[in-house]
């Protein structure tokens, strides 16, 4: 992302001065933004070490360590979950975490993981300016998916000035 913006930066400066120059840097740019999306796509089927190893409570909490902002995590599973409902769980999680320290201005997030009976669901909320979107080619879409194939839903209410709420609930035996 920082390289990425290095090169809309030189681009910029270059447009006028050097437009063979800037023409190359744009080709350049968009090489980077697939190889960027090939890598995204890659990671996507690749969990944590620790979430196989130690669960989703524990992955999660090392998440939560590195926040720079307050984050409360209640969690209400007796047993762990299936693996499948981990690894989706921990990477919603991880998206709108990671939505919630680049784009909501939040002060305060919170995550709840629960099961009851055989749903499980994950919500994340922060108090941030919100309008996120789970549209098609977002991170939060491409994580719908995940939870749809899992017979879930997935729930973004994020209107502007209002902050936002992740909530995913799967069907879980």
């Amino acid at each position: 992302m920082a390289v990425a913006l290095q090169l809309r930066l030189l681009i910029s400066r270059l447009e006028k001065s050097a437009p063979d120059i800037a023409s190359l840097i744009k080709d350049v740019l968009d090489e980077l933004q697939c190889a960027s999306g090939e890598l995204r796509e890659l990671a996507r089927g690749i969990h944590p070490a620790v979430l196989s190893e130690r669960g989703l409570v524990r992955a999660v909490e090392g998440l939560l360590h590195r926040m720079p902002m307050a984050v409360e995590l209640r969690q209400a599973l007796e047993q762990p979950l299936p693996e499948p409902v981990e690894v989706a769980f921990y990477y919603l999680i991880a998206e709108s975490l990671a939505n919630a320290c680049k784009h909501s201005d939040a002060n305060v997030v919170s995550v709840e993981i629960g099961r009851a009976d055989t749903r499980a669901w994950v919500e994340v909320t922060d108090d941030g300016v919100g309008g996120a979107r789970a549209s098609e080619g977002s991170g939060l879409g491409a994580l719908g998916d995940r939870v749809e194939a899992l017979d879930g839903t997935l729930m973004v209410l994020s209107p502007p000035g209002s902050g936002t709420i992740v909530r995913a609930e799967v069907a879980c035996a």
